[in-house]
């Protein structure tokens, strides 16, 4: 650092008496400070910062990164308990108080080029002067300043007035009282037993930061204005604003030409003053075009400038490095060597192999790039042109540069021996065309998978080495058929390809174990008018596509008559428009409901009904695929449209979940845990079947091993919620891997049985074997959950109660909805309009509590005729009822496990407002093995139809042909002509394998849902 700035670390400095108090003459002579702006002085009236923990180090850095001090430039550390300087502390002001360095000198004792020289000028010609000489013409920079000197400056320098009256505990000079109480008072100095010694760098940094802090404030912008935005990386966007915002109500928003992209709100991280952003998009990538971001989240009234762009500019090559940590390369035909090249980010580029040139005097090669996005120069080493390779003395030389930047590298690399597998990696589950999961037939995910050799270098395919291939999913899942270790996209490296033959009941998420050589490696995958038209166009696709693709992809027809008007999906496929429409296709093929795959068509039933559906891609990675439609018209003006869509690499799996987390403590309560299973792109896998490879019989499980003492249980239950098994500690349970979307359902730490001083704990992971079962090797990390039983009594825990939304006048007498049976407050039926009391709990450290309901002793009403509560004999559940439309205070009695009776209350609001279905959601798809068909004899189960009113009542299962006067449902079946279903109750008949077929359900409001179904 050069000798101009201001350093923390100086040499220490020989004594000055001049500056060592003395008179108040003095005083003013030598550090002649006036008052700084009165809005400091407001803000910073006592401000003790008592809240501030920073150590003085971490202050001193914090002071660095504001531009304050300076990093140390001897390299010895800061002293902090060196003295300090009078240069020091002109310096200070001066970055303090934002002052504009000012040439020349007005001192013989500082020349025009001494590093403080212009800090010097700046805070004597200030206006007023914040530091004076300590006589005519002289400065003494180098001498030291006092304590009370330094209070007296910062004092003066915020605006503060001296405390004459106050008492000063230890030495201090009289004229200095006043300043020193002030500074003490207001956190500027700690107390001292003599003021008149030199102040060292550590007090000039606690004074320093208190005064930079309620400078800071002063300045600081009534309203938050988005200050600067840039790109920080290929996904990543730097958002800087002008103070400090709540980062837990602040919310951005990113768009590239008015189209929106999507941020991943989860990742977003903040910096330590809360002005700074990083935001990372959640699919796209940052390319060449202008973004703006907008600010969101807080009030109104609290945003300035809400919006900033930025440029963004394509991706370039910064600088090439070599992965490979030897200096070996084994001797082989395709030996292999990594390197990544970095962007103007710092990140690994995204450009492609073609962009790079590789020389190897002597020896061919190639470069390509591995599935794991590293680029891979490819030698044949076993051939060198002039001569005999010979391993432990041949050198082979490597040059690689980039074709456009010309960045290059270079090194020469030792010849080995012949490679054999020591590593292997699994790289990013690549799915078909964009899509995060598997879900349609045929859907299948291409795994890249590395192996290394002993010198750390990538293998090729190929390689004259033998090793034993061995692939399995957890929980094992007959919806797969049996794995693949093959270079299906033809780069000599080897992708492991995990195909659904099935559709699965839920987005569940499974683990793939591959074991080849002496190498193991485990990743997720993811199983999710009567008009007629004279005009037509093709909308954008569901999913994009990619190769190898077997998946539901669809993609809108738009249609239009005569006059311009957008006809609807049913008019589309009515009898006088669908014949009319042809559907071509080039690179991809559809998937019909009757005819399984065929040439791309009109899909007639279900969500997607009036779409293009597709269900394979043909078409190779990095082409192009050609959707045309011919629409015949009655006036001979045929409309004629074709729509071409990038074909991507094939997809490929990831990891385990945890969707639901459960409460760590319970109090007798229970608490549910949810794992997933998923790909490379976050998508639930449910099943894979077993698989031969080379001969071996690969099978795959979720293993799970629970332990514990006492007696809470664990519930296993299925995609309907029943409970299938119960396990207590010391049990474990085994799921294949064709049962996958078993372990991705809810499971449930029961209490019930359990007592204080108990606990249970569950561990799952994913597992392989070759064996047919009899061995079984981890594929996947192991994830554990626990459960402790406390003794609540003895424990701090804090109690809420939920108040209930808006509630229905259900026992309204002019009110007829709900059924007569439970029509009021003493039935034990299922009331869907009375609310549960909601009481939780949580420990000292915020931790959720779970707890029973049941501890409610009383539950009264302040109006009878608005809101009445269900009658207590005994501590249990309390409900409230409506009654009448009005507002009424609810006053709650429960008991803490210390056995206190409690109280709360809150005000419900009752209305008469008629229950209307707000919203109706349904599964899309939905598949199940024949052996289930038991379970699904509604429709409602296949479907898990959910309805929700304005009250949010929802009603599933019986509920909702129970409450039909509300929900008011009809099923019917589309595409099949053997199943049947009542159209009131749902109940199913003729269900056997093979069947295929839509179920719709439309509620009283219109609103409809349908759900594709298909049974192994």
């Amino acid at each position: 650092m050069s000798k101009k700035s201001l350093q923390i670390k100086l040499n220490s400095q020989t004594s000055n008496d001049d500056n060592r108090g003395g008179e108040k003459k003095v005083m003013k002579k030598s550090l002649s400070v006036l008052v700084a702006t009165a809005m400091v002085s407001s803000i910073f009236a006592s401000v003790a910062f008592a809240a501030d923990t920073l150590t003085t180090q971490q202050k001193l850095d914090a002071l660095i990164a504001a531009g304050v001090f300076d990093k140390d430039g001897t390299g010895n550390g800061s002293e902090l308990d060196a003295n300090m300087s009078r240069e020091q502390l002109a310096k200070i002001l001066f970055k303090l108080k934002g002052l504009k360095e000012v040439t020349g000198t007005s001192y013989t004792d500082v020349a025009s080029d001494r590093w403080s020289a212009g800090f010097i000028q700046a805070v004597s010609k200030a206006t007023p002067p914040l530091m004076d000489g300590v006589a005519t013409g002289v400065f003494d920079p180098a001498g030291e300043v006092t304590l009370e000197q330094l209070a007296t400056v910062a004092v003066r320098a915020l605006g503060l007035q001296q405390n004459t009256s106050a008492t000063v505990k230890g030495n201090v000079s009289e004229w200095a009282k006043g300043y020193v109480a002030a500074a003490v008072a207001n956190g500027l100095l700690t107390e001292k037993t003599d003021y008149t010694k030199p102040a060292i760098r550590a007090e000039l940094v606690e004074a320093s930061y208190s005064a930079q802090k309620a400078i800071a404030d002063s300045v600081k912008p009534a309203k938050a204005s988005v200050k600067s935005v840039k790109a920080a990386g290929v996904q990543k966007v730097e958002v800087t604003l002008d103070r400090d915002v709540d980062t837990t109500k602040a919310t951005f928003s990113l768009k590239k030409a008015g189209l929106d992209i999507a941020i991943d709100a989860t990742k977003t991280k903040w910096s330590e003053d809360k002005k700074t952003a990083t935001l990372t998009l959640k699919d796209a990538k940052i390319n060449e075009g202008e973004y703006t971001v907008t600010l969101g989240g807080l009030a109104a009234d609290a945003i300035g400038t809400a919006t900033g762009s930025f440029t963004a500019e394509k991706e370039a090559v910064k600088k090439i490095e070599f992965s490979t940590a030897s200096d070996t390369i084994a001797q082989s035909t395709k030996a292999r060597v990594q390197f990544r090249a970095v962007n103007q980010y710092g990140e690994n580029v995204s450009l492609s192999a073609g962009s790079f040139t590789v020389n190897t005097p002597g020896f061919s090669s190639s470069i390509s790039k591995d599935n794991m996005g590293t680029f891979v120069v490819t030698i044949d080493t076993t051939t060198m042109t002039g001569g005999q390779p010979s391993p432990g003395l041949t050198v082979i030389p490597v040059y690689i540069y980039e074709n456009d930047s010309r960045v290059s590298i270079q090194q020469n690399f030792k010849l080995g021996t012949p490679p054999f597998v020591q590593k292997m990696e699994l790289g990013d589950v690549k799915y078909p065309s964009g899509k995060t999961s598997l879900s349609a037939n045929g859907d299948f995910v291409l795994i890249p998978a590395t192996l290394f050799d002993q010198y750390g270098n990538p293998m090729a395919f190929d390689s004259n080495t033998t090793w034993n291939e061995n692939v399995f999913t957890t929980p094992y899942s007959m919806a797969f058929q049996k794995a693949e270790f093959k270079d299906f996209d033809n780069d000599n490296f080897g992708e492991l390809k995990i195909i659904l033959k099935d559709r699965v009941e839920k987005t569940e998420e499974y683990t793939v174990t591959a074991q080849i050589g002496g190498a193991s490696a485990t990743t997720k995958v993811k199983v999710a008018s009567a008009k007629l038209a004279t005009k037509i166009q093709i909308g954008e696709a569901t999913d994009v596509l990619a190769e190898g693709d077997i998946k539901d992809i669809y993609i809108p027809i738009l249609a239009y008559d005569a006059d311009g008007n957008q006809l609807s999906v049913d008019d589309i496929i009515d009898s006088q428009n669908k014949p009319r429409i042809n559907i071509s296709a080039q690179g991809v093929v559809g998937a019909d409901l009757t005819t399984a795959i065929s040439n791309a068509s009109i899909e007639e039933y279900g969500q997607y009904k009036g779409y293009i559906h597709i269900g394979k891609v043909t078409g190779t990675a990095n082409s192009q695929a050609f959707i045309s439609a011919y629409l015949t018209s009655t006036t001979g003006n045929n409309s004629y449209v074709t729509k071409s869509i990038p074909i991507l690499k094939a997809r490929t799996p990831d990891k385990i979940n945890v969707v639901t987390d459960n409460a760590p403590k319970t109090a007798g309560g229970n608490s549910n845990v949810r794992f997933s299973i998923v790909d490379q792109n976050g998508k639930q896998l449910d099943r894979v079947s077993a698989v031969n490879e080379n001969g071996n019989s690969v099978t795959y499980r979720v293993y799970g091993q629970v332990t514990g003492n006492g007696g809470v249980t664990l519930q296993r239950k299925d995609r309907l919620e029943n409970v299938v098994a119960t396990y207590n500690a010391g049990n474990s349970f085994d799921i294949r891997g064709e049962n996958f979307d078993d372990f991705n359902q809810i499971m449930t730490f029961n209490a019930a049985a359990g007592a204080p001083g108990q606990s249970l704990e569950l561990k799952v992971g994913l597992q392989k074997s070759i064996d047919g079962g009899t061995t079984w090797t981890a594929i996947s990390n192991v994830i554990t959950k626990k459960i402790e039983y406390i003794n609540a009594a003895t424990e701090s825990l804090t109690y809420s109660v939920t108040k209930p939304a808006s509630m229905y006048a259900a026992l309204d007498p002019d009110m007829n909805l709900i059924p007569s049976d439970i029509k009021n407050t003493t039935s034990s039926g299922n009331n869907k309009y009375r609310k549960a009391i909601e009481l939780s709990a949580k420990d000292a450290s915020g931790n959720t509590v779970a707890i029973s309901n049941k501890r409610i002793v009383s539950v009264s009403s302040s109006v009878y005729s608005v809101a009445q509560a269900t009658p207590m004999s005994v501590m249990g559940t309390g409900y409230i009822h409506g009654v009448k439309a009005g507002k009424s205070t609810i006053t709650v009695q429960y008991r803490d496990f210390k056995d206190a009776l409690q109280y709360t209350n809150f005000e419900v609001e009752v209305k008469n407002e008629v229950p209307v279905i707000q919203s109706v959601t349904a599964n899309s798809i939905v598949e199940i093995n024949a052996s289930d068909i038991g379970l699904y004899d509604k429709a409602y189960k296949f479907m898990t139809l959910t309805l929700k009113d304005q009250y949010g009542v929802s009603f599933t299962k019986e509920d909702i042909n129970k409450y039909d006067n509300i929900t008011g449902v009809f099923y019917s079946i589309e595409g099949s002509s053997v199943v049947t279903v009542n159209a009131k109750t749902g109940v199913l008949e003729n269900l056997a394998s093979g069947q295929a077929f839509t179920l719709k359900a439309v509620a009283a409001t219109g609103q409809v849902v349908s759900t594709f179904v298909r049974i192994r």
